[in-house]
């Protein structure tokens, strides 16, 4: 008997060890999102696409029933979206197929710059020269005068 009973043990032993070691499939490990933005090239109603212009090429987004899409962080229709419009969000790759996971409508154009300050930070050429506490005059940083 404590034979048969150390045997069940030893095989119960082995199953639980090999089924630790088994490695989870690709299947089971959640997509990869990726971040998006771009501008709007088409967008195709019935087979509910939207291709994006890229600098090397475009990419179609495949929207699915759990795409959301916002503007002004208010879910709306897809055919809100127009050609043109300035569009960020996430996707997911499968297996080839982009599918975005949320599409936020933005503005229209590219994404705008920092506007460059209008008055400059560092004086021009033109401006008079410091005098130092020692009484030696120096230039203004920027300026390209030369003092002899």
């Amino acid at each position: 008997m404590a034979k048969l009973l150390s045997c069940v043990l030893g095989l119960a032993l082995a199953i639980s060890a090999l089924a630790a070691d088994t490695k989870p499939t690709a299947a089971t490990k959640a997509p990869k999102r990726y971040p998006y933005h771009a501008n709007v090239a088409a967008i195709d109603l019935n087979a509910k696409t939207i291709t994006l212009d890229g600098k090397k090429k475009q990419r179609v987004l495949n929207v699915t029933p759990n795409t959301r899409i916002l503007k002004d962080k208010k879910p709306v229709a897809m055919d809100t979206i127009k050609v043109g419009d300035y569009v960020t969000g996430a996707l997911v790759d499968t297996d080839g197929r982009l599918e975005p996971t949320t599409v936020n409508v933005g503005g229209t154009g590219t994404k705008q710059l920092a506007q460059a300050p209008t008055a400059s930070a560092t004086p021009s050429a033109n401006t008079p020269q410091q005098k130092s506490s020692t009484g030696v005059v120096k230039p203004n940083p920027g300026s390209s005068k030369k003092i002899q």
